[in-house]
């Protein structure tokens, strides 16, 4: 049998405009052409280009067998808040000299539709790069999981990205999700000093798999303040939409008794969506969840108090409150 012939063919890489403008004569046939500014491959056929897409068919389903390799880019530098993240292959990485909120828009360049990015850092990176939800920074271009308002990108994480045409909306990665802040472990007692008398005490209820503390009055007309102080985590964005705090309550004579809770932010002020809100349950000796939502200003690294009054009417008589926790939105 003859040899098949062999033809060399030659690939090129440059802009729309530069594979326009360049010669074809003698060129051969198969030759190719990645353009870096439309993303697209064109194949010389000895008489005219043809794009990928127009010669691609499309593929319900397909199997790699072996490995699937994607080669990082350049280490892209950040070096200003202004800078706008390339969407130049797969795998995109960060290499700022600083910590910086980007500004940028949009903040990610355009790629093509159906594109998936993967934003990362080096393990080793000791600084960060914060891109911004639409929502908070007009024009961003980013849809982030749940309208969070920022992502944080830091030392070995990865932020997932589709761009749907118009945007980068995240589907995954760095993202952490909801996350919990959860209040197991003693309140500080606040008395007013008048009509304070009582005990404070910690149990379990092994009917209903609760860990509680427990105030029982020592006489009529008493009240006390069981306060939680506690740090909001650094990767903290926002509370969770709708409902963000949760406590479950007992009360051995609900009727006359009172229940409320208050959080206080970082400058000490009251939260005016949690400012002596109704937590007392509507039954004796039943354990019910009361929920509500902060609408005030916090920050990563803020200490806040939540403080729950007890107001009871009869000696003798006790409140009980377990399971508070908090949700929130990550940041990374």
């Amino acid at each position: 049998m003859a040899a098949s012939r062999i033809t060399t063919i030659h690939s090129f890489v440059g802009t729309a405009s530069e594979r326009a403008a360049m010669s074809t004569t003698g060129l051969p046939a198969g030759s190719t052409f990645r353009e870096t500014d439309t993303k697209l491959v064109y194949i010389w056929d000895g008489s005219d280009w043809y794009s990928s897409p127009a010669m691609s068919a499309t593929v319900d389903d397909f199997t790699i067998v072996g490995e699937l390799v994607y080669t990082p880019s350049t280490a892209q530098v950040i070096d200003a808040a202004g800078d706008a993240i390339l969407a130049n292959a797969t795998i995109v990485e960060l290499n700022p000299d600083g910590d910086y909120t980007l500004t940028s828009t949009p903040t990610i360049a355009d790629g093509t539709e159906g594109q998936i990015l993967y934003i990362t850092m080096d393990p080793a990176e000791a600084n960060t790069v914060t891109i911004q939800d639409q929502g908070t920074l007009a024009s961003s271009n980013i849809q982030l999981l749940n309208n969070v308002p920022s992502r944080t990108i830091s030392a070995g994480s990865t932020l997932a990205l589709r761009f749907n045409g118009t945007d980068w909306q995240e589907f995954g990665g760095v993202g952490g999700g909801t996350r919990y802040i959860t209040l197991d472990f003693a309140p500080a007692v606040y008395a007013d000093g008048a009509d304070n008398a009582g005990t404070v005490t910690h149990s379990h209820d092994n009917t209903n798999h609760r860990n509680y503390w427990r105030w029982s009055s020592g006489s009529a007309n008493q009240d006390i303040d069981l306060v939680w102080a506690f740090k909001i985590p650094a990767d903290f964005a926002t509370w969770t939409t709708t409902t963000a705090f949760y406590v479950d309550t007992r009360s051995s004579s609900y009727a006359g008794h009172t229940m409320t809770a208050s959080l206080y932010q970082a400058d000490g002020t009251v939260d005016s969506g949690i400012n002596g809100a109704d937590i007392k349950p509507s039954a004796d000796d039943t354990w019910q969840t009361k929920s509500d939502l902060p609408t005030g200003s916090y920050s990563a690294g803020d200490w806040v108090h939540l403080h729950i009054h007890c107001d009871i009417d009869t000696a003798a008589d006790t409140i009980d409150t377990a399971r508070l926790y908090f949700t929130y939105l990550a940041s990374h």
